[in-house]
Protein backbone atom coordinates (compact mmCIF):
# COMPACT_ATOMS: atom_id res chain seq x y z
CA UNK A 1 0.00 0.00 0.00
CA UNK A 2 1.34 3.42 -0.94
CA UNK A 3 0.64 6.59 0.95
CA UNK A 4 1.31 9.76 -0.99
CA UNK A 5 1.65 13.18 0.56
CA UNK A 6 -0.14 16.06 -1.13
CA UNK A 7 2.45 18.52 0.10
CA UNK A 8 5.67 19.43 -1.64
CA UNK A 9 8.54 20.30 0.65
CA UNK A 10 12.02 21.72 0.50
CA UNK A 11 14.66 19.10 1.33
CA UNK A 12 17.23 19.96 4.00
CA UNK A 13 20.63 18.33 4.36
CA UNK A 14 21.25 17.73 8.05
CA UNK A 15 24.12 16.00 9.80
CA UNK A 16 24.96 14.13 12.97
CA UNK A 17 28.21 13.23 14.70
CA UNK A 18 30.15 16.33 13.63
CA UNK A 19 29.06 15.97 10.03
CA UNK A 20 30.03 12.31 9.68
CA UNK A 21 26.44 11.17 9.08
CA UNK A 22 24.20 12.87 6.52
CA UNK A 23 20.41 12.85 6.74
CA UNK A 24 18.18 14.44 4.12
CA UNK A 25 14.68 15.24 5.34
CA UNK A 26 11.71 17.34 4.36
CA UNK A 27 11.82 20.83 5.82
CA UNK A 28 8.05 20.98 6.41
CA UNK A 29 7.28 17.28 6.82
CA UNK A 30 8.28 14.70 9.39
CA UNK A 31 11.69 15.40 10.93
CA UNK A 32 13.52 13.07 13.26
CA UNK A 33 14.01 14.05 16.88
CA UNK A 34 16.05 12.95 19.87
CA UNK A 35 13.73 9.92 20.24
CA UNK A 36 15.58 8.21 17.39
CA UNK A 37 18.98 8.98 18.91
CA UNK A 38 17.91 7.52 22.27
CA UNK A 39 16.49 4.37 20.71
CA UNK A 40 19.46 3.73 18.42
CA UNK A 41 21.81 3.79 21.41
CA UNK A 42 19.70 1.64 23.75
CA UNK A 43 20.39 -1.93 22.64
CA UNK A 44 23.86 -3.16 23.51
CA UNK A 45 24.53 -6.03 21.09
CA UNK A 46 24.14 -6.16 17.31
CA UNK A 47 26.53 -9.02 16.48
CA UNK A 48 25.45 -10.77 13.25
CA UNK A 49 22.12 -8.96 13.50
CA UNK A 50 19.53 -9.08 10.76
CA UNK A 51 17.46 -6.00 11.56
CA UNK A 52 14.01 -4.73 10.62
CA UNK A 53 13.47 -0.99 11.07
CA UNK A 54 9.69 -1.03 11.36
CA UNK A 55 8.21 2.25 10.10
CA UNK A 56 11.63 3.63 9.20
CA UNK A 57 10.66 7.16 8.13
CA UNK A 58 13.64 8.86 6.52
CA UNK A 59 15.85 5.99 7.72
CA UNK A 60 17.48 7.76 10.64
CA UNK A 61 17.48 4.74 12.97
CA UNK A 62 19.13 2.55 10.35
CA UNK A 63 21.68 5.26 9.63
CA UNK A 64 22.70 5.62 13.27
CA UNK A 65 22.81 1.87 13.83
CA UNK A 66 25.06 1.33 10.84
CA UNK A 67 27.25 4.31 11.72
CA UNK A 68 27.79 2.90 15.22
CA UNK A 69 27.77 -0.84 14.47
CA UNK A 70 28.56 -1.33 10.78
CA UNK A 71 30.99 -4.23 11.22
CA UNK A 72 28.64 -6.12 13.57
CA UNK A 73 25.32 -5.77 11.75
CA UNK A 74 24.75 -8.24 8.94
CA UNK A 75 21.94 -6.29 7.25
CA UNK A 76 19.03 -3.92 7.86
CA UNK A 77 15.73 -3.70 6.04
CA UNK A 78 13.49 -0.70 6.57
CA UNK A 79 9.78 -0.67 5.83
CA UNK A 80 7.91 2.62 5.41
CA UNK A 81 4.42 3.33 4.06
CA UNK A 82 4.88 6.96 2.91
CA UNK A 83 6.49 7.26 -0.50
CA UNK A 84 8.07 10.66 0.25
CA UNK A 85 9.92 9.15 3.20
CA UNK A 86 10.90 6.03 1.26
CA UNK A 87 12.63 8.23 -1.31
CA UNK A 88 14.54 10.04 1.43
CA UNK A 89 15.47 6.83 3.28
CA UNK A 90 16.92 5.32 0.11
CA UNK A 91 18.80 8.53 -0.65
CA UNK A 92 20.18 8.62 2.89
CA UNK A 93 21.44 5.04 2.66
CA UNK A 94 23.17 5.86 -0.61
CA UNK A 95 24.86 9.10 0.42
CA UNK A 96 26.24 7.46 3.57
CA UNK A 97 27.48 4.43 1.60
CA UNK A 98 25.24 2.04 3.52
CA UNK A 99 23.34 0.63 0.54
CA UNK A 100 25.27 -2.69 0.70
CA UNK A 101 23.79 -3.40 4.13
CA UNK A 102 20.53 -1.44 4.12
CA UNK A 103 17.50 -1.74 1.85
CA UNK A 104 14.22 0.16 2.08
CA UNK A 105 10.84 -1.37 1.22
CA UNK A 106 7.69 0.65 0.65
CA UNK A 107 4.85 -0.93 2.55
CA UNK A 108 2.61 -0.90 5.60
CA UNK A 109 3.89 -2.99 8.49
CA UNK A 110 0.30 -3.82 9.37
CA UNK A 111 0.53 -6.03 6.26
CA UNK A 112 3.91 -7.42 7.28
CA UNK A 113 3.07 -10.94 6.05
CA UNK A 114 2.97 -9.55 2.52
CA UNK A 115 6.61 -8.49 2.64
CA UNK A 116 8.48 -10.93 4.90
CA UNK A 117 8.44 -14.57 5.93
CA UNK A 118 7.75 -15.49 9.52
CA UNK A 119 10.70 -15.27 11.92
CA UNK A 120 13.01 -13.49 9.48
CA UNK A 121 14.84 -11.08 11.79
CA UNK A 122 17.04 -11.38 14.86
CA UNK A 123 16.30 -7.75 15.79
CA UNK A 124 13.40 -5.38 15.22
CA UNK A 125 13.59 -1.72 16.14
CA UNK A 126 10.66 0.68 16.09
CA UNK A 127 10.04 4.37 16.78
CA UNK A 128 6.30 4.38 16.04
CA UNK A 129 3.71 7.14 15.84
CA UNK A 130 3.10 8.02 19.47
CA UNK A 131 -0.21 9.78 19.78
CA UNK A 132 -3.74 8.39 19.54
CA UNK A 133 -6.02 10.25 17.13
CA UNK A 134 -7.26 13.44 18.76
CA UNK A 135 -4.37 13.81 21.21
CA UNK A 136 -0.99 15.49 21.08
CA UNK A 137 0.01 18.33 18.81
CA UNK A 138 -1.65 17.83 15.43
CA UNK A 139 0.16 18.86 12.26
CA UNK A 140 -1.61 19.95 9.08
CA UNK A 141 1.22 18.34 7.10
CA UNK A 142 0.13 14.83 6.08
CA UNK A 143 3.61 13.32 6.25
CA UNK A 144 4.24 14.66 9.75
CA UNK A 145 0.76 13.76 10.98
CA UNK A 146 1.03 10.13 9.86
CA UNK A 147 4.48 9.82 11.43
CA UNK A 148 3.31 11.18 14.80
CA UNK A 149 -0.27 9.97 15.20
CA UNK A 150 -1.68 6.44 15.26
CA UNK A 151 -3.70 6.72 12.04
CA UNK A 152 -1.83 3.78 10.53
CA UNK A 153 -0.50 2.22 13.72
CA UNK A 154 -1.53 1.00 17.17
CA UNK A 155 0.09 -0.94 20.03
CA UNK A 156 -1.62 -4.10 18.74
CA UNK A 157 -0.38 -3.69 15.17
CA UNK A 158 3.14 -2.98 16.42
CA UNK A 159 3.17 -6.06 18.65
CA UNK A 160 1.59 -8.25 15.95
CA UNK A 161 4.17 -7.20 13.37
CA UNK A 162 7.05 -7.82 15.74
CA UNK A 163 5.71 -11.20 16.86
CA UNK A 164 5.39 -12.39 13.26
CA UNK A 165 8.73 -11.20 11.86
CA UNK A 166 11.00 -11.77 14.86
CA UNK A 167 12.92 -15.01 15.31
CA UNK A 168 12.47 -17.02 18.49
CA UNK A 169 14.51 -15.31 21.23
CA UNK A 170 14.93 -12.32 18.92
CA UNK A 171 15.22 -8.79 20.28
CA UNK A 172 12.56 -6.09 19.92
CA UNK A 173 13.48 -2.53 20.89
CA UNK A 174 11.04 0.38 21.02
CA UNK A 175 10.59 3.87 22.46
CA UNK A 176 7.15 5.02 23.59
CA UNK A 177 5.53 7.76 25.69
CA UNK A 178 5.66 6.78 29.35
CA UNK A 179 2.03 7.77 29.97
CA UNK A 180 0.80 5.58 27.10
CA UNK A 181 3.00 2.53 27.56
CA UNK A 182 0.55 0.25 29.39
CA UNK A 183 -1.41 -0.61 26.22
CA UNK A 184 1.85 -1.43 24.47
CA UNK A 185 3.06 -3.60 27.36
CA UNK A 186 -0.21 -5.55 27.37
CA UNK A 187 -0.06 -6.02 23.59
CA UNK A 188 3.54 -7.27 23.69
CA UNK A 189 2.95 -9.57 26.64
CA UNK A 190 -0.10 -11.10 24.96
CA UNK A 191 2.18 -12.19 22.10
CA UNK A 192 4.91 -13.51 24.42
CA UNK A 193 7.27 -10.63 23.70
CA UNK A 194 8.67 -10.08 27.19
CA UNK A 195 10.31 -6.88 28.39
CA UNK A 196 13.84 -7.64 29.64
CA UNK A 197 15.41 -4.17 29.92
CA UNK A 198 13.60 -0.92 30.65
CA UNK A 199 14.77 2.66 31.03
CA UNK A 200 12.55 5.58 31.90
CA UNK A 201 13.44 8.92 30.30
CA UNK A 202 12.87 12.28 32.00
CA UNK A 203 13.33 15.71 30.49
CA UNK A 204 15.47 16.80 33.48
CA UNK A 205 16.18 15.53 37.04
CA UNK A 206 13.38 17.43 38.82
CA UNK A 207 10.73 16.84 36.17
CA UNK A 208 7.46 15.77 37.76
CA UNK A 209 6.69 13.03 35.23
CA UNK A 210 8.64 10.78 32.92
CA UNK A 211 8.31 11.57 29.22
CA UNK A 212 9.43 8.37 27.48
CA UNK A 213 10.26 4.74 28.14
CA UNK A 214 12.82 2.60 26.32
CA UNK A 215 12.05 -1.11 26.14
CA UNK A 216 14.20 -4.04 25.05
CA UNK A 217 12.16 -7.23 24.73
CA UNK A 218 12.79 -10.87 23.90
CA UNK A 219 10.37 -13.03 21.94
CA UNK A 220 9.48 -15.97 24.19
CA UNK A 221 11.77 -14.57 26.86
CA UNK A 222 11.63 -15.64 30.47
CA UNK A 223 10.52 -13.71 33.52
CA UNK A 224 12.52 -10.88 35.03
CA UNK A 225 13.08 -7.28 33.97
CA UNK A 226 16.23 -5.21 34.46
CA UNK A 227 15.14 -1.64 35.23
CA UNK A 228 17.97 0.77 34.49
CA UNK A 229 18.59 4.05 36.26
CA UNK A 230 16.60 6.99 34.84
CA UNK A 231 17.95 8.81 31.81
CA UNK A 232 17.77 12.61 31.82
CA UNK A 233 17.80 14.49 28.52
CA UNK A 234 18.87 17.81 30.08
CA UNK A 235 20.93 18.62 33.16
CA UNK A 236 18.22 21.01 34.33
CA UNK A 237 15.08 22.66 33.02
CA UNK A 238 16.05 24.73 29.96
CA UNK A 239 19.63 23.62 30.50
CA UNK A 240 22.20 21.85 28.31
CA UNK A 241 22.08 18.20 27.34
CA UNK A 242 23.11 15.79 30.08
CA UNK A 243 26.48 14.05 29.85
CA UNK A 244 24.79 10.82 28.70
CA UNK A 245 23.00 12.56 25.84
CA UNK A 246 26.11 14.50 24.81
CA UNK A 247 28.00 11.21 24.51
CA UNK A 248 25.33 9.87 22.17
CA UNK A 249 26.04 12.73 19.79
CA UNK A 250 29.81 12.29 19.85
CA UNK A 251 31.45 11.03 16.62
Amino acid sequence: MKRRSNETSEITKDTLFNGNLICYQNKNGYRFSIDSVLLAHFSLSWKNATVLDMGCGCGILSLILLYRNYSEIHCIQGIEVQDSLVVLARKNCEVNNFEKKCTIIQGDYRDIRTFFKAETFTHIICNPPFFPIGSGRTSENTESCLARHQKLSSPDSIAEGAAFALKNKGVFTIIFPAELCMDLLFALNARKIRVKRMQVVYSYPLAENASLVLLECIKNGGVGVKVLKPLYIYDMQNGPYSKEIQEMYCP
